[in-house]
């Protein structure tokens, strides 16, 4: 499935989504977001959101 339609459809229905997150340095976190917007340019995507 593609990323960026599920996370339109994440966004206009409210929803709290879950994902695994990578700084530059390569450490990982898990994070759950409401998502706010997404804006995309080729071939890069920036979400913008609200931590829980």
């Amino acid at each position: 499935m593609q990323v960026f339609p599920l996370l339109r459809k994440v966004i206009a229905t409210n929803r709290i989504i879950k994902f695994r997150y990578f700084n530059t340095a390569g450490q990982q976190s898990d994070r759950s977001v409401e998502p706010v917007s997404l804006l995309f340019k080729n071939p890069v995507g920036n979400l913008k959101y609200y931590p829980i």
